[in-house]
């Protein structure tokens, strides 16, 4: 409880900083549905086919739209600590 206490309170004052609000910002800017890929991406474990058969896309889309978030926001899908990430967030929001 405590340190989910703690990591609401750094969210709440660093979270601007992190790839994940970047890309939630890109999102919405632009209407480009990089928030949605990874989400399925991660959810699925890194799997593509999974990810893309979860949100009724093609693999191809996917696998563009998650490129297209390491280019765009520096968002590596596979990076360890974008999964630890987006958990936290999901924790503090």
């Amino acid at each position: 409880d405590v340190m989910v206490d703690r990591l609401r309170g750094f969210l709440s004052t660093y979270g601007e900083a992190s790839p994940l609000t970047r890309l939630q910002a890109y999102d919405a800017k632009h209407e480009t549905g990089l928030v949605e890929a990874i989400d399925g991406y991660l959810t699925a474990s890194g799997n593509v086919l999974a990810g893309a058969a979860t949100l009724h896309l093609h693999p191809n889309t996917i696998r563009n739209r998650v490129r297209r978030a390491r280019e765009s926001c520096g968002v590596d899908a596979d990076d360890p600590a974008i999964e630890l990430a987006r958990g936290a967030e999901a924790l503090g929001g």
